[in-house]
């Protein structure tokens, strides 16, 4: 009942605003075609890297392996960011290869569904929930690859960041990349 009437309120407001601000054009139109307001109230305004925070660093993590190929992901543990299709390459792919997490469970039930897969197969998997900002950058420099295969994103900064760093970011095919 609360989360109705939260929902009622946020919709009345929107449809009072004059202008409406999105990270992406993406959004926008999502916003647009759920809440039937009209698209041109809706500005995107792209997010941005800070320079400051993310470049390349000379600090390679001890998560890092030396004798596999490193392979990151930075975002929640949500199964709309199919982190379960990074576990199954890695499964086809061999045991050349550590999967390297950074970001908080969200979805508990996915989190399972996914740990399932790495002990069923005894993936090399690190699971880091929390890391400072600071440290990112060492993570997003000395990874070989950087993967982000989510099914729906509202932007995508991490990929971003990643590039910032220097390292080669893969991304799905969705239409805010």
């Amino acid at each position: 009942l609360i989360e109705k009437s939260i929902y009622k309120f946020l919709l009345l407001s929107l449809h009072r605003m004059k202008k409406i601000i999105t990270p992406s054009y993406y959004v926008a139109d999502t916003t647009s075609q759920l809440t039937g307001i009209d698209i041109e109230k809706f500005e995107a305004v792209h997010l941005g890297i800070n320079h400051d925070l993310f470049y390349p660093s000379n600090k390679k993590p001890e998560e890092m392996s030396n004798e596999k190929y490193n392979l990151l992901h930075v975002g929640e543990i949500r199964e709309r960011k199919n982190i379960h299709l990074i576990l199954e390459a890695i499964k086809r792919l061999g045991e050349n290869y550590r999967f390297i997490h950074i970001g908080p469970a969200r979805e508990i039930d996915y989190e399972n569904k996914c740990f399932d897969i790495v002990r069923k197969n005894n993936l090399d998997f690190k699971n880091i929930y929390y890391l400072d900002d600071t440290l990112l950058k060492d993570y997003y420099t000395h990874a070989d690859l950087f993967v982000f295969p989510s099914r729906d994103e509202g932007f995508g900064l991490p990929p971003l960041e990643a590039m910032a760093c220097g390292t080669t970011s893969v991304v799905s095919d969705i239409p805010v990349f």
